[in-house]
C-alpha cells in the first residue's frame, strides 16, 4: 500500500461547551498539530462559527445534520472532480457522520476499488456501550456501525475499553491511539503565556469542579450526594450552555433543588472556554462520576490547568490514571470518593502532567497508523 500524501479532514462541528471547540476548529489541537508535522491536508468545513447544543445530547442533531451533509456534498464533488485518489486519506472526526453511505457510492461510481483513498474514522462511543445514550438505539443502528467498521480501512478508539466494546459488538480490529490533545492550546486559551507557573495550592479554593453533561450516563446526582457528605468544600457545575440542561429534565430539577438548599453547591452556565479553564485553574479537584466515559477531555484540560483529578475506578479511568490509588475512588461509593477528595484537597501539588502527557502523541499514533511520515514518526511509541 502507497504511502498517502494528504490527509482529508472532515473535522466536527464547534460547540461552546464540547471538546470541538479547542479540537475542531481552524486553529484547534488537530489542525494545529497536522501543520507543526506539516502534514499535507484539506479540511472540509462548512463553516467557522461556534454554536451551542439546542437538540440532541451530545452534538446537536439539527446542526449535525446540516453540517455533516454539507462535508459529505463537498467530498462527493471532489471525488467526481478527480480531486481525491488513492495517494489520499478521508478522515472523519466522528465515526457516526451523516451522509456517509454516499461517500462509497460516489466511489464506487467513479474509481476502481484498488483508487480508492483509505477511509478513517475516530469512534467516541456508539451504541456498543450499554450506558451510551445511543445503547436503546443498537436495535437499528447497529447494523450501520457494522457496515461502516467493515467499509473503513481504519477505526481509531481511545482506549482499550471501548475497543472491548467494539469488538463484542461484533466490531473487531480498532486501534487504540488515545484521546487527541494539546496542553498548549488549553494553556493559551486559558490565558497562560509559555513557562507561566500555575495558581499554587495555596491560592486555590477547596472546590471540587463537575465539567461532565448533566446528563444520565454521568450519574450527577452523585455529585450532588458527595456535597451533601462533604459540607466544607465547595462544589461547582459548568456548562457552556446558557441553562443547564440534560437528556432527563428531573435531573436538572434535582440540581435547582441542591443550588437552592445546599451553602456549597453552585451551577456556573454560560461559560466561554477561558471563563470555565479560569475557574479550573482556582480549583483543587476536578471531578467524575460518570458511567458512561472514555478518558474524556474534561480529564485532561483540567489537569493541565493543575487540578487533582478524582476518577472511579472504572472503564478507561484506571489505565488514563496510571492506576493511581490517590486519585481513583471505588465506583459508586460515597465514603470512598468523600475520603479521597478530602486528601486531594489538601495536596499541594499542581503539577499532573503525569495525566496528559501521554495524550499529546495521540495524533502522531493516528497519524503512523495511516501511513503518513513526518519528524519523529519513527520514534513514535503505542499508547501505554
Amino acid at each position: 500500500m502507497q504511502r498517502p500524501e494528504r490527509l482529508i479532514y472532515l473535522p466536527c462541528e464547534s460547540y461552546r461547551e464540547r471538546w470541538t471547540e479547542i479540537v475542531s476548529t481552524f486553529d484547534g489541537i488537530f489542525e494545529t498539530g497536522l501543520k507543526n508535522k506539516r502534514i499535507n491536508y484539506t479540511a472540509i468545513r462548512p463553516w467557522t462559527n461556534t454554536r451551542t447544543v439546542e437538540t440532541g445530547v451530545v452534538l446537536d442533531t439539527v446542526a449535525r445534520t446540516h453540517w455533516g451533509f454539507r462535508q459529505t456534498e463537498e467530498l462527493v464533488r471532489k471525488i467526481f472532480k478527480d480531486e481525491i485518489g488513492p495517494h489520499d486519506v478521508i478522515y472523519f472526526e466522528d465515526f457516526w457522520h451523516p451522509g456517509m453511505e454516499m461517500v462509497p457510492y460516489a466511489l464506487s461510481m467513479k474509481l476502481e476499488a484498488k483508487h480508492w483513498p483509505r477511509l478513517a474514522a475516530f469512534c467516541h462511543a456508539q451504541s456498543v456501550d450499554p450506558h451510551d445514550f445511543t445503547f436503546p438505539m443498537a436495535w437499528w443502528m447497529r447494523g450501520f456501525e457494522r457496515s461502516w467498521f467493515k467499509l473503513l480501512d481504519h477505526v481509531f478508539v481511545a482506549d482499550d475499553s471501548l475497543r472491548d466494546f467494539l469488538r463484542m459488538g461484533g466490531m473487531p480490529g480498532a486501534s487504540v491511539c488515545g484521546t487527541i490533545f494539546d496542553s498548549n492550546i488549553v494553556r493559551k486559551i486559558a490565558g497562560l503565556k509559555p513557562g507561566q507557573k500555575l495558581p499554587a495550592h495555596e491560592n486555590r479554593k477547596r472546590t471540587a469542579v463537575f465539567s461532565s453533561r448533566w446528563d444520565r450516563e454521568k450519574d450527577p446526582l452523585f455529585f450532588i450526594r458527595l456535597a451533601e457528605r462533604v459540607p466544607d468544600a465547595e462544589f461547582v457545575v459548568c456548562t457552556g450552555h446558557p441553562s443547564l440542561r440534560s437528556n432527563e429534565p428531573e435531573l436538572v430539577r434535582e440540581a435547582m433543588k441542591a443550588r437552592d438548599r445546599l451553602h456549597n453547591f453552585k451551577i456556573y452556565t454560560n461559560l466561554s472556554k477561558d471563563e470555565y479553564y479560569a475557574i479550573l485553574m482556582m480549583s483543587r479537584v476536578q471531578f467524575n462520576c460518570a458511567d458512561q466515559d472514555f478518558v474524556s477531555y474534561t480529564l485532561l484540560e483540567s489537569t493541565t490547568l493543575g487540578c487533582h483529578p478524582l476518577y472511579p475506578e472504572y472503564l478507561s479511568f484506571p489505565f488514563a490514571l496510571s492506576n493511581r490509588e490517590p486519585n481513583l475512588y471505588t465506583k459508586g461509593d460515597l465514603d470512598s470518593a468523600a475520603e479521597k477528595l478530602a486528601d486531594l484537597l489538601d495536596d499541594p501539588d499542581t503539577d499532573q502532567r503525569w495525566v496528559y502527557r501521554k495524550y499529546e502523541d495521540s495524533q502522531a499514533r493516528l497519524l503512523t497508523d495511516l501511513g503518513f511520515s513526518f519528524k519523529g514518526s519513527s520514534n513514535v511509541q503505542k499508547l501505554a
